[in-house]
């Protein structure tokens, strides 16, 4: 897969990364869940219900990346997790949690709104704008909007 640098994060720079049951990893503490920020392996159960959740397929995950590499330049070869917030990618191919350089390897996290973004299904620029004010699509209208964020 291939995609667009929108962000990088080291492992390294983040809490310990430690495997748990259904290939869910623990970075941090979440607020009414158990406790854990939870990242699902991208062919795990959970993440392609997440992907259903988002209206998205694996291909759609696909055409999204392919056009982020096309038009802005960065390339993700491997999807790493996914989650309630969205995609963590990383540019390795062969990335694998258990390997000892894992924690070094940056990640590219992209937002479920980039990747609608990427699709066209919301106008160009709203990842930016939601960034910079937290405004999500239709919200400035006073319209509904159908992307849920994470709380």
């Amino acid at each position: 897969m291939k995609s667009r640098l929108v962000h990088e994060t080291p492992l390294s720079d983040q809490a310990a990364v430690q495997e748990l049951p259904s290939s869910e990893y623990c970075t941090s503490k979440a607020e009414g869940k158990q406790p854990g920020y939870r990242l699902h392996a991208p062919d795990s159960p959970e993440a392609r219900a997440l992907l259903a959740e988002q209206g998205l397929g694996p291909a759609d995950l696909d055409r999204a990346l392919a056009r982020l590499e096309r038009t802005e330049g960065t390339r993700v070869r491997a999807i790493v997790w996914i989650n309630e917030d969205g995609v963590f990618g990383t540019s390795r191919a062969d990335w694998q949690p258990d390997r000892p350089d894992a924690r070094d390897e940056l990640l590219i996290p992209l937002l479920w709104l980039k990747v609608h973004e990427l699709l066209g299904r919301v106008p160009e620029g709203s990842t930016a704008r939601f960034v910079k004010d937290g405004t999500l699509p239709g919200e400035a209208r006073g319209g509904a909007t159908v992307y849920r964020m994470a709380s």
